[in-house]
């Protein structure tokens, strides 16, 4: 039996990337291209593009406040 390290971040592509935040996989790549990699940070292997789920998990949690703040103005929540 595999015992994964609890040291181990989870990776995601980019698809699963921009399912778990909820978005599309072209903003990421926009994103990417704007060069906004200070707010999202990613990493290349060869031509896999990369995404690890704690800084992932950082950036939702520095913009939850920002979306929730836009739902409440508009009258979504």
């Amino acid at each position: 039996m595999f015992k994964m390290n609890e040291n181990l971040d989870y990776l995601m592509n980019t698809a699963e990337a921009a399912r778990y935040l909820g978005t599309t996989p072209g903003v990421l790549a926009v994103y990417r291209c704007k060069g906004s990699k200070e707010d999202l940070p990613f990493f290349k292997d060869g031509r896999k593009i990369c995404y690890s789920k704690s800084t992932l998990d950082k950036y939702r949690a520095a913009h939850m406040s920002q979306i929730a703040t836009i739902g409440v103005c508009n009258g979504i929540f």
